[in-house]
């Protein structure tokens, strides 16, 4: 089973975790916007452990007898699991 470099690794994880801080930002400001409050500085960041799982559909399609085995050795784009979570901590204002 193929895995990804070590640099797109760091590249996936990168933009993900530039999404999930944008996404928790949005969220806040939703949050403090029906409460009635403003979301003010950013006081606390944590990232928890992230995993990125290539999903070969292939091996689990054998594995699960849907489809014989190969003869040769197929390579396949495959699709790619990331999973992190990401924790900010808001000032209210």
């Amino acid at each position: 089973q193929f895995t990804l470099s070590d640099k797109k690794r760091k590249e996936i994880n990168a933009r993900a975790l530039e999404v999930a801080a944008l996404e928790a930002e949005g969220k806040a400001r939703i949050l403090a916007e029906t409460l009635g409050v403003s979301v003010g500085r950013v006081i606390g960041i944590e990232e928890s452990n992230y995993v990125i799982t290539p999903f070969a559909e292939m091996d689990r399609a054998i594995a699960f007898g849907m489809v014989e085995e190969a003869k040769s050795t197929p390579v396949n784009p495959q699709k790619v699991n990331i999973n992190l979570n990401v924790r900010v901590k808001f000032l209210i204002e």
